[in-house]
């Protein structure tokens, strides 16, 4: 699934940039070479979030919620080349599909955080930013949407709740790599292959962190020991 989306987006890229230097140079903003464009960052905006989802599909009980996602995003690219080569100004239409998009954004946006790697004590930081951003966010953004409530009154609250789900993201990644460069500073190697899969259980459902790795289904704790090659 990731080759494949990852193919369409440098396709899509590529012939972006080539008809979106043609359309500057010798066309106007509905000529055909313009709708090529938009055709072609259509394509690779939903190809960028469909390879995002994908991340999280072999992530035990989140797996579901990736393989929605993927799903939602390559409905994405249709209804988006539909609109631009349709000319569809249809305001219910505009509403369907910006309600979709938030989803999959806030989809691909937890998914990502999940493959933050941190202590114990610091992975409520993940659940809580997502929740964050695919909850709260969301919910304000979609109220002006579809009427239930005026813009002027979600103004402020989405942009505290927009600020403190970036401060989150920062301290998650910016934990992970504290964590690792600790991790490598204690003479784990930077590239040793971590578990996917619990010792116990078999769940691909596991948090690795420095001390151990959590099985988030059975529950269970252990560790993997790198032992060095004595060969040669």
């Amino acid at each position: 699934m990731k080759r494949y989306a990852l193919w369409a987006l440098v396709a899509s890229v590529l012939v972006g940039a080539g008809v979106g230097c043609f359309t500057i140079l010798d066309s106007g903003p509905d000529d055909p070479p313009a709708k090529v464009l938009y055709s072609a960052l259509s394509i690779a905006h939903a190809s960028l979030l469909a390879m995002a989802c994908a991340a999280g599909l072999r992530r035990g009980r989140t797996s579901a919620i990736s393989q929605a996602g993927v799903v939602l995003s390559l409905v994405t690219a249709p209804a988006l080349l539909a609109a631009t080569w349709g000319e569809i100004t249809s305001h219910d239409f505009w509403r369907g599909f910006f309600t979709l998009e938030l989803l999959v954004v806030a989809i691909a946006y937890a998914t990502s955080l999940r493959l933050a790697t941190l202590r114990p004590g610091r992975r409520w930081l993940v659940p809580a930013a997502s929740v964050a951003v695919a909850g709260i966010v969301v919910a304000l953004l979609l109220g002006p949407v579809w009427g239930v409530v005026p813009d002027i009154d979600v103004a402020q609250p989405l942009g505290v709740f927009v600020v403190l789900t970036a401060a989150g993201t920062l301290l998650v990644w910016g934990f992970h790599l504290s964590d690792r460069a600790q991790a490598h500073a204690l003479g784990v190697p930077s590239g040793a292959a971590e578990p996917r899969h619990c010792v116990v259980c078999g769940s691909a459902s596991i948090a690795n962190s420095l001390e151990c790795v959590h099985c988030h289904d059975c529950h269970a704790a252990f560790r993997v020991e790198m032992q060095p090659s004595l060969a040669g």
